[in-house]
């Protein structure tokens, strides 16, 4: 019998990569709420990027505490305006022992980005790359052992950075849980919803339906859980997507939730930010930024013509079943996080 003090450094790698290899997973959110959600069937698994995909393949994945009573730690975080991650986060990950840091944002561990000594950080970046005007986590990208990209701009972007190579970097499709209870076909309402928060044109979507006389539900006040929405996403009979920006990579959720449930999509033009062209696709109309008109024509076409409502449900369907979902994602966090892990190890 061999003492495992007198292990050749080749054969204690092997067992490192023989035992069960753990993740520490963090996020700007509370991700053990997610989770917990999830589990219950009320949340779709896309928001917890891959994890249990991870899971399955036989990681250990230990979640982040984040999100509950703000800590000492926090605080000074907040202070410090993020420049140093997020200190609680970061000490948490250390403690985990973990073999793997998965991060979906770019800044909660980026301290760890600096100490070659601990577990590599595998960090997803979106919707744009970090400029060189935020210099900390700009480094942090550039040192991160990989980094995920949402979509072709996003990742064009991240190459740009010191650092970042194709080989260290990966384009990686965000699409929806298509095994989510929720995603269920649901009799149509006889409305519009929209229920994104982040740089939304609601002005311009709320005179178009108020000319037309269409039904609209839009959800932009206080933070509702994901359950209290879905039934008004599951019973619309359009999701409007009005943006305000077009190069910004807003209106993902929505779209994913809009394809998995087999609703047909009127959005503003988003040539660069996403990766969907829901025209050629067969799923949408796409409006240019600010165009009342072209939303009334939009929503004034779907709302008189219920077959044609159903085409376009069933085609953004058909193309999330096709790849553009959190299976062939999670499948993809998988090969990456494998990857981190063997060649650090």
């Amino acid at each position: 019998m061999v003492d495992a003090g007198t292990h050749t450094d080749r054969e204690m790698g092997l067992m490192n990569i023989t035992k069960q290899p753990r993740v520490y997973f963090a996020n700007n959110y509370p991700v053990r709420q997610a989770l917990g959600a999830w589990r219950q069937g009320a949340y779709p698994g896309q928001h917890l990027w891959g994890t249990t995909a991870l899971e399955a393949a036989g990681y250990e994945v230990v979640y982040s505490n984040f999100g509950g009573q703000e800590s000492a730690l926090e605080r000074v975080s907040r202070r410090m305006r993020g420049r140093v991650g997020n200190l609680a986060q970061e000490a948490e990950a250390l403690r985990s022992h973990a073999d793997v840091f998965y991060v979906a944002d770019p800044r909660s561990l980026r301290l760890l980005a600096r100490r070659h000594y601990v577990a590599p950080v595998v960090a997803i970046v979106h919707p744009t790359a970090p400029s060189p005007e935020q210099p900390a986590t700009y480094k942090a990208v550039g040192r991160y052992k990989e980094v995920l990209c949402h979509s072709q701009h996003a990742y064009e972007e991240v190459l740009r950075i010191p650092g970042r190579s194709a080989s260290n970097t990966s384009l990686l499709p965000w699409g929806p849980d298509l095994l989510f209870p929720g995603y269920t076909i649901h009799e149509d309402g006889g409305f519009v919803v929209a229920v994104g928060k982040t740089g939304r044109d609601y002005p311009v979507l709320r005179e178009a339906t108020e000319r037309e006389k269409i039904p609209l539900r839009v959800h932009d006040g206080p933070q509702r859980p994901y359950v209290e929405l879905l039934p008004d996403l599951q019973h619309a009979a359009v999701i409007a997507i009005p943006l305000q920006n077009p190069l910004a990579m807003n209106g993902l959720t929505e779209l994913n939730d809009a394809l998995a449930l087999s609703k047909p999509v009127v959005m503003t033009r988003s040539p660069t930010a996403l990766d969907v062209d829901i025209e050629a696709i067969g799923c949408g109309i796409w409006v240019d930024v600010g165009d009342v008109d072209g939303w009334r024509r939009a929503l004034s076409q779907l709302m008189s013509d219920a077959a044609l409502r159903d085409r376009m449900g069933v085609a953004g369907r058909k193309f999330a079943e096709q790849g553009w979902n959190q299976q062939s994602y999670g499948a993809r966090v998988v090969e990456i996080v494998d990857r981190a892990r063997l060649v650090t190890s």
